[in-house]
């Protein structure tokens, strides 16, 4: 099996052989047990005496694949007696990320500590003093249209 860490921090992953049965694992010749990684054997033996056993793989950087394989092998001597024996091996593979730090939490707006609230931008619909602006030059167009209105028109002197 294979597992690859995404943990974004170191960890160790450990085997722990849960449960072993069978009658490949039993009689005067048994079968053993292999379990290593890519480099390293971890246990070669009797396969029941791992039972409850547990075994640090090592330890595994961000983005790192860590592999491990088992194997099972019957000795030399084991007679026809094996031919149509059987074994399980059940074990737990596990990997935890390290808990992190505890964290403070964030300061509250206007205490020693805390961020800069960011200043929003100003745009022309939202400014005051753009809002004021068109205020003015719609109130000056109604009162000189208003004062156009109210003039009297002069008689053209065609002669």
């Amino acid at each position: 099996m294979s597992a690859r860490n995404v943990a974004s921090a170191m960890i160790t992953p450990t085997l722990r052989v849960t449960e072993v049965t069978g009658t490949i694992f039993e009689g005067p010749n048994p079968a053993t047990l292999e379990l290593r990684t890519d480099d390293d054997v971890l246990y070669t033996g009797n396969a029941e005496s791992l039972v409850g056993e547990v075994f640090e793989v090592w330890d595994v950087a961000d983005d790192e694949v860590v592999s491990v394989s088992a194997s099972v092998h019957l000795p030399a001597e084991a007679g026809d007696e094996y031919r149509t024996a059987t074994g399980v091996v059940n074990w737990e593979y596990t990997a935890f990320a390290p808990e992190p730090p505890a964290a403070l939490p964030p300061a509250q707006p206007g205490q020693p500590g805390a961020p800069e609230q960011p200043r929003l931008p100003m745009t022309g619909a939202s400014s005051p003093a753009a809002i004021a602006a068109w205020g003015i030059a719609i109130g000056l167009a109604g009162v000189l249209l208003s004062c156009a209105a109210r003039r009297p028109l002069k008689k053209r002197n065609d002669s």
